[in-house]
């Protein structure tokens, strides 16, 4: 069995001693038998951090600083409620304080200070000491008596994370799954000086199993002065295979300084200590990347060279193809840059928030100049066999830092240079500096999902700065549920958009006028933020009335390949491909995304049922019919709550077929839309929604 530890104690708290014994004492009766089964009385101060870059380290946002008082075992929940007292501020903590009474946790299976049996997590460290005051906290557990003097504000220093395996992108580490991830951390200053110290790492996330025999607190790696006095620092690697693709995991390291520890013979074994604790948090996202590549640069302010080392797919070895380096750039960088031609592809992040720069496809010219081109117009640096071995890649070439400032460089193969757009066959390889960066390629409207979790996902419509997401998931009562983010700003790193995320009521599916929603109808419960690796990859993050959710999202693939959607300026009327979010701009309100591959659409409707309650339908196979229309099944979903984990995935039991759908569109900006609910038509007309510049063209 895993052995419960914490990470203070530098041992398993349930030795096999140990637990003879309190079979024994189970055998005699009485109430030795629940000290005997009490593994550890904790009392402890930390702080945390989270670290973003292989540099940055910043306090932690949901509360820097917290206190716990805890008592553990095993079978201790029948036993009478611990107690506590110490030099609280009582008064000032009231009722939270519960008379220094513990609360037993079931979800943690121990005690814990407060009502809530949680850390309390101050807002500052004055806040802290002002609260729970450095002193002894005396412990009454059963009937014995467990003084733990906490002083010292022994506080170690932050730990520093050095990952190799991956790369630093959005404030996360990404790595590839099928490659081993080392960690290492920096040195613990002041390790061995204590009564004892603790080094310790976990990790968290899908997928992800706590080895067998592995202590369930500290699961990938433990080490103690007491045990290990030399090195003051360590180093771990986790194994190839070891994660799971698109999952995000969270990655800890804390540093303890054990500033008292007291055995006391009515709880035999018990390991109790009062400690400081300091806290890092990484968070890491596991991206099986398009192909592997290995990208070797120097920049300085005045001469930029870089070059790149790229692995063909398996499945492209043998086939004949051209590969390319291309770059996103200012289009005050670039030659031709400002023309009507060029092919605007978003806006960067710049100084002048107010005035983001357009950002358009570019090459680097004969003369070390950028110069305009399009998706089909990228000339190739070489065309042949595409073999085993690779190649080496040429991106720049001690060319002028100033001329190519704030642009990112991308390399990729195929075909041709529009198969190769297309297919996403591509890969960001160096951002040089700038007051104005252009760090985005395509546009991100698309259908994204997370392939473990089946049964809900997440509508992205992307123009210009902004994101329009639209979330399908189900309530805690399994009922469909719905959420919006109308408005997801581009943040500072270029990549990520982050808006308010609302819920909404509203006319029933069928009503005959459907009156628009207003203001009245918005109940905002919580942001969002959609943080884009690369073209085919995501993080999503949100709350719902304070619970919060993370999850890693990829583009949902059901046909030969996912739409290419390039930001263009040019109408949409000729497009054969209706990708896009649309809607009735006379009903504001509900709409309906439409994810298109080959000649299959899968299609989300976003609207209201009888009582105004939120209700998604979805035809997951809509396919073209004789006609030109396309016409499927559509189904009403049920399954786990949208912050359930581990979300069991749905299946074909979960899914009430309802009636059909049938899409006709007159061109490719008009349309009309005909369903079927429980016997209930409603035909609609609708349009693609407009809502900033560049739009989406997809093919």
């Amino acid at each position: 069995m895993n052995a419960r530890f914490d990470p203070a104690d530098g041992r398993p708290a349930m030795v096999r001693a140990l637990a003879a014994l309190a079979a024994l004492v189970a055998l005699l009766g009485g109430a030795t038998e629940i000290f005997a089964q009490v593994s550890q009385v904790t009392v402890r101060k930390t702080a945390r951090y989270v670290q973003t870059s292989p540099t940055d380290i910043a306090p932690s946002l949901s509360g820097t600083y917290s206190f716990l008082a805890s008592v553990d075992g095993a079978g201790i929940s029948g036993m009478a409620p611990p107690t506590i007292s110490g030099p609280f501020a009582a008064a000032e903590l009231g009722a939270q304080h519960n008379n220094g009474t513990l609360v037993y946790s079931t979800a943690i299976g121990g005690w814990r200070w407060g009502t809530n049996a949680n850390e309390y997590r101050a807002t500052s460290r004055s806040e802290l000491d002002r609260l729970f005051p450095n002193g002894t906290y005396t412990f009454n557990v059963g009937g014995a008596s467990v003084p733990l003097n906490l002083s010292g504000d022994a506080y170690p220093a932050p730990p520093v994370l050095t990952l190799n395996g991956g790369s630093w992108s959005n404030g996360n580490y990404i790595i590839d799954p099928t490659k081993p991830l080392t960690i290492t951390t920096n040195a613990f200053s002041g390790y061995g000086t204590h009564l004892n110290d603790v080094i310790c790492l976990f990790l968290r996330g899908p997928g992800y199993a706590v080895p067998a025999g592995a202590v369930t607190s500290c699961p990938l790696y433990l080490q103690t002065a007491s045990a290990v006095p030399s090195p003051n620092f360590v180093s771990v690697v986790i194994p190839p295979n070891t994660l799971t693709a698109s999952g995000e995991y969270t990655l800890v390291a804390s540093f303890n300084a054990i500033v008292d520890a007291r055995s006391n013979s009515a709880l035999p074994g018990s390991n109790n200590n009062a400690r400081y604790l300091t806290v890092t948090t990484v968070s890491l996202k596991a991206v099986t990347p398009v192909f592997p590549m290995t990208v070797t640069s120097s920049i300085t302010p005045t001469s930029a060279t870089a070059t790149a080392q790229i692995q063909f797919r398996p499945q492209d070895v043998g086939t004949t193809g051209s590969i390319y380096a291309f770059a996103i750039a200012p289009a005050s960088q670039v030659s031709g840059g400002t023309s009507k031609s060029a092919m605007i592809v978003g806006y960067g992040r710049s100084e002048r928030k107010d005035d983001p720069p357009a950002c358009v496809l570019a090459q680097m010219g004969s003369n070390g100049q950028l110069v305009a081109a399009s998706a089909s117009q990228l000339q190739a640096l070489t065309s042949g066999i595409l073999g085993a071995q690779g190649a080496s890649v040429t991106i720049l070439n001690n060319v002028s830092t100033p001329t190519v400032a704030g642009a990112t460089f991308y390399v990729g193969y195929g075909s041709s240079s529009a198969t190769m757009i297309q297919n996403g066959v591509y890969r960001p390889a160096v951002t040089v500096p700038g007051s104005s960066v252009c760090p985005m390629l395509s546009s991100q409207t698309a259908l994204w999902w997370n392939p473990a979790e089946n049964g809900w996902g997440v509508n992205f419509a992307h123009q210009g700065n902004i994101l329009f997401a639209t979330l399908f998931t189900y309530d805690a009562d399994r009922k469909p549920l719905w959420l919006v983010m109308s408005n997801g700003v581009l943040q500072a790193d270029g990549v990520s958009f982050t808006g308010e995320l609302y819920r909404t009521t509203g006319p029933a599916f069928n009503a005959d006028p459907f009156i628009p929603i207003g203001p009245s109808n918005y109940t905002q419960v919580g942001t969002m933020t959609a943080s884009f690796v690369d073209v085919n990859s995501a993080t999503l993050r949100y709350t719902v009335n304070g619970a919060e959710v993370n999850k890693g999202i990829e583009r949902l693939v059901f046909g030969t390949r996912a739409a290419s959607c390039l930001p263009s300026l040019s109408s949409r009327a000729n497009s054969t491909n209706y990708q896009d979010l649309w809607w009735n701009a006379a009903e504001g309100g509900w709409g309906v995304n439409v994810t298109h591959q080959g000649d299959t659409l899968f299609a989300t409707l976003f609207t209201y049922d009888a009582t105004g309650r939120d209700l998604w339908l979805v035809m997951s196979g809509g396919t073209r019919q004789p006609d030109g229309s396309y016409l499927g099944t559509l189904y009403r979903g049920s399954g786990p709550p949208f912050n359930a984990n581990p979300f069991t995935p749905t299946t074909a039991a979960d899914l009430a077929t309802v009636g059909t759908m049938r899409f006709r569109f007159a061109d490719g900006e008009n349309g009309t839309l005909t369903y079927t609910v429980d016997g209930v038509q409603v035909t609609k007309a609708i349009t693609r929604l407009v809502f900033s510049s560049p739009v989406p063209y997809c093919n």
